[in-house]
């Protein structure tokens, strides 16, 4: 009978605890002397700072477990700065701000035993704002016990995808922990990690990507999927990717699967690859209808206005000649520094679109010899043009004085859809070295 009464100890020990832990967080929602409820960062700030002790009471209401404990018998609305709907989303955000190493270990014990699918998604969402390695080593444990069935869902495969993107967006290891794993994993979960790899917009993703992509049927993601991540990844950053995917993909020209001569189209259009025009041309004399509507589509997107199908090539012809016999001066009229000759080189060149990508560098490159009255023109040219082949010389613009700097920066915030990105060179340079 000795042995009860230490366990009869720890017992009341534990209910006390808890029963102390949801009166802490039932301290931070309430409203207190406040007319109005606070804001849903400032309660979930608040429970973060509950420390340590709160990282599983708040998880277990996450749950659905501990309301009981927190509301009382009757939930009272005028003393609360939430209502009960809205507490797992605020101790989601909770966790979200709290210690990682708490927060982690917890988690790992959770995946332990069997947690609900509910809990399997909060898991993905609190890790997408907890990134790291030690996280995507949950991350990867949690998504395989969500199942290939879970993950064909466009729900959960949306959150995973942003819960891994965002780790490998800032944890360096995070690369080789995932390309080391990537053979091994399920199907549905490869796929979405070959997915996350083309959202975070890091360089290193595509080499990634090419050994997958060489593998081919050996390897653990279909081909064509990997080259919809490599598309995304090379327009995200094109200054230093271009020309990958085509490289990569350029034999699908002449696949004889309609499907990748249709990918193929569909990728020259969407990367706006100049140098794959010639093999639109030749599809558009594909036996396949619908081949040669992808090859149309894609040259049509390039040029800004439809062709009847006799003159593309002419077109092909006429640009070739423009390019090779006026591009040089332009380029120096443009860089010149006088009005005249600059306005008349950027209307010239706008009637181009088909070399937009080389245009935006031009323009980018020549915007600090310019005279101020040009640059909102230029600024404007520029953002509708909407190539990031420009982004490094822009970055290289926000060293310059004080209105090429604003020009420069408002033309990277539309292009990169960074709004609140500030006026900081060293930020932007940054972002080209990840």
């Amino acid at each position: 009978m000795i042995g009860v009464f230490p366990l009869l100890l720890a017992l009341l020990r534990t209910q006390a605890g808890g029963v102390e832990i949801h009166s802490r967080i039932a301290s931070v929602l309430h409203r207190g002397n406040a007319e109005q409820p606070r804001d849903a960062a400032t309660l979930a700030q608040a429970l973060a700072r509950l420390g340590p002790d709160a990282v599983p009471a708040l998880y277990d209401l996450i749950r659905g477990q501990g309301m009981e404990e927190l509301i009382g018998e009757e939930w009272k609305p005028e003393v609360w700065s939430c209502t009960p709907e809205d507490i797992p989303e605020l101790c989601i955000a909770a966790l979200a701000r709290a210690s990682a190493k708490e927060v982690l270990g917890h988690l790992d014990h959770v995946l332990e035993g069997e947690p609900s699918f509910q809990e399997r998604i909060a898991i993905l969402r609190i890790l997408e704002r907890q990134p790291s390695v030690e996280g995507l080593a949950l991350l990867l444990e949690n998504a395989r016990g969500l199942g290939d069935l879970e993950l064909a869902r466009p729900s959960v495969r949306r959150t995973l995808r942003s819960a891994l993107t965002a780790t490998l967006r800032v944890d360096e290891p995070s690369w080789s922990r995932l390309g080391a794993e990537l053979s091994e994993l399920p199907t549905a979960l490869a796929e979405v990690s070959v997915e996350a790899i083309g959202a975070a917009g890091r360089a290193r993703g595509m080499q990634l990507l090419a050994r997958i992509f060489a593998q081919g049927t050996r390897g653990p993601v279909r081909s064509e999927l990997v080259v919809e991540a490599m598309v995304e990844l090379e327009r995200s950053r094109p200054w230093d990717l271009g020309g990958e995917t085509y490289r990569r993909c350029g034999a699908w020209q002449r696949s004889p699967e309609p499907a990748r001569r249709m990918r193929f189209a569909r990728l020259v259009g969407e990367l706006h690859a100049a140098d794959g025009v010639p093999g639109l041309l030749e599809l558009l004399k594909d036996e396949n209808l619908l081949v040669r509507g992808c090859a149309e589509s894609a040259l049509v997107a390039m040029k800004g206005s439809p062709l009847d199908l006799a003159s593309w090539e002419v077109w092909y012809e006429n640009e070739q000649a423009w390019q090779a016999t006026r591009w040089v001066p332009l380029c120096e009229d443009f860089a010149s520094g006088e009005a005249g000759r600059a306005n008349q080189a950027l209307r010239e060149l706008r009637e181009h679109p088909l070399y937009r990508h080389e245009v935006a560098r031009a323009l980018a490159r020549g915007l600090a010899s310019l005279p101020p009255g040009l640059l909102p023109a230029v600024s404007a040219e520029l953002t509708a043009l909407g190539s990031r082949c420009a982004v490094p010389d822009l970055v290289a613009a926000l060293e310059g004085k004080a209105q090429l700097r604003a020009a420069a920066w408002r033309v990277l915030r539309a292009l990169m859809g960074d709004e609140g990105r500030e006026l900081a060179p060293k930020a932007w340079r940054a972002l080209l070295d990840t």
